[in-house]
């Protein structure tokens, strides 16, 4: 019984450790402070695009879920754009472990420089345009701090508003914007410069066009708002998951990408302890560090005292003398009250005598009295 009561504290000593080390992680997650700033402009001047307040709204409603205090806003004029990106570096300012900034509608790039576009821009002269639009560069830098996580979603390369021709009938709008024809080689958002601790994801791969979607959402967003919530998958994991699925919808024509600075992985849902989604028993109460420390020394002693018991030999013993160990001679079951019980001794179950096993140098067995006075068989496991 004293091997059992042993193999048994061993057991639930490392489930503990295991136990308290995922609570830890879980609490961390749940202490983060979150903001994200999400934005869907779609009723442009020219080319109203089909998904982006819907991508935005859905994109929204997911981020509070997943405890995130989001300021978002819907086909947003220059002013209103700029004073809802001032309002949130205000908020940001006060402190924060994670800033989200999510964009769905026009997007161009011009010599190396990503722009997002708000509602009210003009298309018909390229200079009193860039001046109504926003330095995506310039929107990160004023999000970005140390010991902060910073995460973009940039779902904006969707049209060629300056080209003379719409997409043709029955075919889907992209989101990506272009100066003049001769831009047209550089279509797509390019890559940009980060702080350490950023981490960008763009609808489709520099240079290429993202598609605006024929349903509700667009193909990036889609897929992004079917992976977001999953439990236990970090950022990387997630990105791989939505790359895979929009590669599927399009015909391997987008092909999402990212850019990353972060120094440890993200989770926007860290893994449930929930038996349903764990496979295994919700913790009740955390273990602290105190409790941890007192199992471990009640190991330690345990094992001191079963190195010091008459007639107990370690296999190594066994190998070394030639002895047989004889099989433990007592089983612990769960009474009706799921407690740990021992049978009697001599007795399997069933309550037929085992049969003997010829022991060489075999010694008198204990009396009850020289048992540690924690363990004895008339003690079940479960009150150690």
């Amino acid at each position: 019984m004293y091997r059992s009561a042993l193999k048994f504290l061993i057991i639930s000593l490392l489930a503990m450790l295991g136990c308290a080390g995922q609570w830890t992680i879980v609490q961390a997650a749940a202490d983060q402070s979150r903001l994200a700033l999400v934005i869907g402009n779609e009723s442009y001047s020219r080319y109203t695009l089909k998904n982006p307040v819907n991508d935005a709204d859905d994109m929204s409603a997911k981020l509070r879920l997943l405890g995130f205090d989001v300021f978002d806003g819907y086909n947003l004029n220059n002013s209103q754009m700029n004073e809802l990106i001032s309002r949130f570096n205000n908020r940001a300012k006060k402190g924060a472990d994670v800033v989200l900034f999510y964009f769905a509608g026009h997007g161009f790039q011009m010599n190396g420089t990503n722009y997002i576009v708000p509602t009210d821009a003009m298309f018909d002269n390229a200079e009193r345009f860039r001046s109504q639009v926003f330095e995506i560069q310039k929107v990160i830098s004023g999000l970005e701090s140390p010991n902060r996580t910073t995460l973009v979603f940039l779902d904006a390369c969707r049209d060629n508003p300056f080209e003379a021709v719409k997409p043709a009938s029955g075919t889907q709008a992209s989101r990506s914007t272009s100066l003049s024809s001769s831009d047209s080689g550089n279509l797509g958002l390019a890559k940009m410069a980060t702080a350490q601790g950023t981490f960008i994801a763009f609808s489709t791969q520099p240079g290429n066009v993202a598609l605006d979607g024929a349903g509700r959402n667009s193909p990036f967003t889609g897929a992004l708002l079917k992976h977001i919530g999953q439990s236990g998958r970090s950022i990387s994991d997630l990105m791989i998951d939505v790359r895979n699925d929009v590669q599927s919808l399009t015909s391997g024509k987008q092909t999402p990408w990212d850019q990353s600075s972060l120094t440890s992985q993200f989770y926007f849902k860290m893994a449930a302890l929930d038996p349903a989604e764990a496979g295994q028993t919700a913790v009740q109460q955390p273990m602290s560090l105190e409790d941890i420390l007192a199992n471990k020394k009640l190991l330690d002693e345990l094992r001191e005292r079963f190195a010091n018991t008459p007639g107990s030999a370690s296999p190594q013993d066994s190998r070394n003398t030639g002895s047989a160990v004889p099989e433990e001679s007592e089983k612990a079951k769960p009474d009706k009250n799921n407690k740990i019980q021992a049978t009697k001794p001599g007795t399997s179950e069933g309550g037929k005598k085992p049969a003997k096993v010829k022991v060489a140098n075999k010694k008198k067995r204990p009396a009850q009295s020289d048992l540690p006075p924690d363990v004895s068989a008339g003690v079940g496991v479960g009150g150690l």
